[in-house]
């Protein structure tokens, strides 16, 4: 996953992984976030309106112990 080759994964191919190398993140769920973005031309007044799907899984992050 980490050679470099591919720049886009399914985040449901990347949860099924994650949760059978590590059971304890089964549980777990996806959150999606849908986010719309407008610009607005200032000379003609056109409005381009771009919609953006990010799809994301939480993992806790090990605690830090300071040694």
């Amino acid at each position: 996953m980490w050679s470099g080759e591919n720049n886009c994964f399914n985040p449901q191919d990347i949860k099924q992984i994650v949760s059978h190398s590590a059971p304890i993140f089964t549980d777990y769920e996806l959150f999606h976030i849908h986010t719309q973005s407008q610009v607005t031309c200032s000379e003609c007044n056109f409005i381009d309106t771009t919609d953006e799907i990010t799809t994301f899984l939480p993992l806790p992050l090990p605690l830090q112990t300071s040694t």
